[in-house]
């Protein structure tokens, strides 16, 4: 008898925790609470960027979105790095670690596409085996 009763507060209390975890809430300064939406976890914007005090590209992906990093779920085969390729403006720039070469300044958005949208997008040649980094610089044309 007692299973049931403990199972059913097991489900309350998730049922309660989700329930006040779903969105963003700010309080004003006036004391009142403001929803917001929550963050897209696969763009990283240029608001979000002139957030972070840090100063290379690479460091802010670190640091805002590192699961960009770390590639899809995908396995990562022979190699214990993930095979992520970067594209700045649509042209192929390298792996993550010419994100450098982007001044921090002049990226609009940063976008992780899944490796079958890099495929898609890039063709069957994209070293994009744990996804592909899509940066959008100022420069770029609409």
């Amino acid at each position: 008898m007692r299973a049931p009763v403990i199972r059913g507060l097991c489900l309350a209390l998730v049922a309660t925790a989700c329930a006040t975890t779903s969105g963003y809430e700010r309080t004003s300064s006036a004391g009142t609470r403001a929803r917001r939406a929550p963050l897209d976890f696969e763009v990283l914007t240029a608001s979000e960027i002139a957030t972070s005090s840090d100063m290379l590209t690479l460091d802010a992906v670190r640091h805002l979105r590192p699961h960009f990093l770390h590639g899809s779920t995908r396995a990562l085969g022979f190699s214990s790095r993930p095979e992520i390729a970067v594209y700045v403006d649509g042209v192929y720039a390298g792996d993550v670690s010419l994100l450098n070469t982007v001044p921090l300044s002049e990226v609009r958005e940063i976008r992780f596409a899944q490796p079958r949208d890099a495929w898609y997008d890039y063709g069957n040649s994209c070293r994009c085996a744990n996804g592909a980094l899509l940066v959008r610089t100022r420069k770029a044309r609409e």
